[in-house]
């Protein structure tokens, strides 16, 4: 874990990105987490909930979108102040956050501290570590953003604990990564190459299925990143609503991405090849990326992976610091002030 953190340069967005892989394949669960998981199991549960916010929050967007069509619990996301009323003590909530203070988290923290609810909390340091039971600790050195890995693949082994579920073997799926990487200009564009179409438009990520986090994460990626606008969008709900918005002349600043699985049920799959053409016929130039012979949580990372290192490439061109988050901070700022 120590030579992996040792390499990356917090100041250098595109170094995280690089190391990626090796993020996934640093934490391990502490045999005191796994005996409260034992404990949690011990009861029934109903469902489990993931507490967070921007980067730390969509760890537990990828959990559940991976694991929704093999579980027969519900996952759910929070990003806000309080949990839902449903959410009761046959609940597992996980609450994440990299720094430690983020408000909304602390806020739904004392929430469910308050409803005595079952808690696992993530973070590197800050008011959760002092105030939240059964606390896993991650490293603090790298951007909350880029340590997207770490927070992944803590949530999914500790949700895969807490169900009996078969451990995901990070190291397999780290060193396809990096073997995926080494497609880059080869088998995918160069992420340069992709980030060139966005210099002077806005990219709209479109996904089904699993892959809708990583069109979301792609979209927030950009904004971060790139300072940069970008949207992301869901097919089959696209395709009732959004698709209309393509007539206006407007459209014409767009770059849809069509982000596409090997898993897509026939309807989804005629849905999206019979969109793209739609948008190609519109002048749109759509671009589809696609990672083939690949399992869908391998397919989920690997086109994270490459579309991160998108977001710093468009950095760069923007002439933008990827480091740099002015009015995320100045907006908390003001609301520590008012």
């Amino acid at each position: 874990m120590m030579d992996t953190l040792e390499k990356i340069n917090p100041q250098d967005m595109k170094n995280m990105v690089t190391f990626f892989p090796e993020l996934l394949n640093v934490i391990e669960i502490s045999p005191q987490i796994k005996s409260v998981l034992k404990e949690f199991r011990a009861e029934d549960i109903k469902g489990i909930c993931y507490v967070g916010m921007g980067g730390s929050s969509i760890a537990g967007s990828y959990t559940q979108y991976y694991l929704s069509d093999k579980l027969k619990i519900p996952l759910h996301v929070v990003r806000n102040y309080s949990l839902p009323k449903y959410v009761d003590n046959k609940w597992i909530v996980i609450l994440t956050s990299y720094s430690g203070n983020t408000e909304e988290t602390i806020s739904s923290l004392r929430n469910a501290m308050d409803r005595n609810l079952r808690t696992i909390c993530i973070s590197s340091n800050g008011k959760i570590t002092e105030i939240g039971k059964n606390v896993v600790a991650i490293p603090g050195k790298i951007q909350p953003r880029a340590a997207f890995p770490l927070l992944f693949s803590t949530v999914l082994t500790i949700t895969e604990l807490a169900l009996s579920e078969k451990n995901t073997d990070f190291s397999r799926v780290a060193d396809f990564l990096k073997e995926q990487a080494k497609l880059w200009g080869k088998v995918f564009p160069e992420p340069i190459e992709v980030a060139s179409l966005f210099h002077h438009k806005i990219p709209l990520y479109i996904a089904s299925g699993y892959l809708v986090p990583v069109a979301y994460r792609a979209k927030c990626q950009i904004n971060e990143n790139s300072k940069h606008p970008a949207f992301y969008s869901e097919i089959p709900e696209a395709n009732h609503n959004e698709i209309e918005g393509f007539a206006d002349s407007i459209a014409k600043e767009l770059v849809p991405i069509f982000l596409r699985g090997n898993n897509e049920k026939q309807e989804i799959l005629k849905r999206i090849d019979i969109t793209y053409d739609l948008y190609k016929d519109m002048g749109l130039n759509p671009l589809v990326l696609k990672v083939d012979d690949a399992e869908p949580l391998e397919e989920m990372l690997a086109l994270t992976h490459y579309l991160d290192m998108v977001s710093v490439e468009l950095a760069f061109l923007d002439k933008a610091n990827p480091i740099s988050v002015d009015r995320i901070s100045e907006l908390k700022r003001r609301m520590a002030q008012s």
